[in-house]
């Protein structure tokens, strides 16, 4: 399973004083643990793989502080693994689906629920009466809120409801909050944002670029994300497809395989990863040789 990693971390001050013990348990418990974060830790294995005595380990998970946090039946949990790891969650994505299992496995789903505090704002936004608004003075402003709701303030009333809502916002929040739109539309449509199997595709150099994600390209990208080892491995399989001579242009035809080709059914995707197209290694002169044969 391949994660990101904050290179940065050896001139991170907390991460620079640990010890070396120390250092090589937080690596192991970013490495070892489940998709939401959550390790079930064994003491024994831990302390033999890191070199650690294992009555010092517990003090060794100390010393890292709120970085890590204890559950109850030895597990732990680092609240900013989902952050770091996937930002933003969103239910409609197939990428996040094995972090809501782990979430719902661990027990850990009124902690991350989507946060109730925009209710509350849109409340506070509706139940002022005429001249007990955020805003002083005369004039009609608009406060977008989850349901419709009404004023009173000058023209920057929008400006203070939409602070009302992001101070409102709270840290484990999943879901992000939902847009705020200006009274007066900008005009002019939103450029879609690449998802992120497009963006891993588009960082091999050698690959066809996916210029367009058309809609037919997200109905396969959807039916494949539905299969358990297109989601867990793409990016493995793309790495091993992006090394492989005959799919990047090295045949007698100069054929590249594309994303239409990789999307194509539940065929393609699996002989790439179980090395089809890798690369042959040349045969041994004396292989080559027919064997004379004798009488």
């Amino acid at each position: 399973m391949k994660r990101f990693t904050e290179t940065t971390k050896w001139l991170d001050p907390w991460f620079v004083e640990l010890t070396q013990t120390q250092k090589l348990l937080w690596l192991y418990l970013c490495d070892n643990c489940d998709n939401c974060g959550v390790i079930d830790l064994s003491l024994k294995i831990t302390s033999m793989l890191i070199n650690c005595e294992q009555s010092e380990l517990t003090e060794n998970i100390k010393a890292l502080g709120n970085r890590v946090e204890k559950l109850s039946g030895g597990k732990f949990l680092i609240p900013s693994f989902i952050g770091f790891q996937f930002g933003k969650l969103s239910r409609k994505s197939n990428l996040h689906r094995s972090v809501f299992q782990a979430i719902n496995k661990n027990g850990l789903i009124e902690r991350f629920k989507p946060s109730s505090s925009l209710q509350v704002a849109s409340r506070e936004v509706t139940s002022k009466g005429k001249g007990k608004g955020k805003g002083k003075g005369k004039g009609k402003g608009i406060g977008i809120g989850i349901g419709k709701g009404i004023g009173i303030g000058k023209g920057n009333s929008f400006r203070k409801c939409e602070n009302l809502f992001l101070k409102k916002k709270t840290a484990n929040s999943l879901e992000p909050p939902p847009i705020l739109e200006k009274a007066k539309s900008s005009g002019g449509e939103k450029k879609e944002e690449p998802c992120d199997f497009e963006k891993f595709w588009n960082s091999k150099e050698n690959l066809p670029k996916i210029r367009v994600f058309t809609k037919q390209r997200k109905v396969k990208l959807k039916s494949r994300m539905k299969e358990t080892l297109f989601s867990e491995s793409y990016p493995q399989i793309i790495d091993i497809l992006s090394a492989s001579p005959f799919l990047t242009g090295e045949n007698d035809r100069g054929w590249r395989a594309d994303v239409d080709w990789f999307l194509k059914d539940s065929t393609n995707y699996v002989k790439v990863y179980e090395g089809k197209y890798d690369a042959q290694k040349p045969k041994r002169k004396d292989e080559s040789k027919p064997i004379p044969f004798i009488r």
